[in-house]
């Protein structure tokens, strides 16, 4: 079944968001694929324990830049930050891929800007939607966050234990995806058993 994000209707042709059957990997490397979101996919080198996140062809690249840079620049702000350091798996640098291939051996690294990538520390367990942990644990999350200046975090995936955040993936300092047209609002609305809780990406935290 092919399901189209919203953050791609308007840009290019829609194209499909999951792409775990075709087995995608970062040649000459031990990154395979392991999940995806409107945005980038995520690749695992599992016995390096690390994830490498490239960002999908699917806007413009110099919009794309734009939310690459707030995102890279979150995890810096956190990496330099004793509070928010221990939330956030540690950010390894930002790195250019030469090449994506499917099983089949098909380069398609075209899907992809090789520029707009970045690896960090792979966080095992299960993570969840933001949205989904306690509201004294968001609460404390967005303040702690926020006053170091990131301040979009409402799209995070966080690990939770115990009822508490220990980790969050999926920040950035607070560049958000423009409001879409009226068109691209109804498109979109007829895809909402498919996206639920997009709408959250084009809004601050609370």
């Amino acid at each position: 079944m092919i399901i189209f994000s919203p953050f791609q209707v308007g840009h290019r042709m829609p194209q499909p968001i999951f792409h775990k059957s075709r087995g995608l990997l970062v040649a000459n490397t031990n990154f395979e694929y392991l999940d995806e979101g409107g945005q980038g996919v995520v690749f695992l080198d599992r016995a390096r324990g690390r994830i490498l996140k490239v960002y999908k062809a699917q806007s413009k690249h110099s919009h794309y830049t734009k939310v690459f840079d707030g995102e890279v620049s979150a995890y810096r702000i956190a990496a330099d930050s004793p509070e928010l350091r221990e939330l956030v798996p540690a950010f390894l640098g930002e790195q250019t891929i030469q090449k994506i291939e499917d099983k089949n051996g098909v380069d398609v690294t075209h899907e992809f800007y090789p520029d707009l990538a970045f690896e960090t520390e792979f966080i095992p367990g299960r993570l969840e939607r933001f949205r989904w942990a306690p509201q004294s644990e968001r609460d404390r999350i967005v303040a702690l966050f926020h006053s170091r200046g990131i301040r979009y975090v409402s799209s995070a995936s966080v690990l939770v234990n115990a009822g508490r955040i220990e980790k969050l993936v999926d920040l950035n300092i607070g560049y958000i995806e423009p409001f879409p047209s009226w068109p691209v609002l109804l498109r979109a609305f007829l895809l909402w058993p498919f996206n639920r809780g997009w709408f959250n990406r084009w809004r601050p935290d609370l």
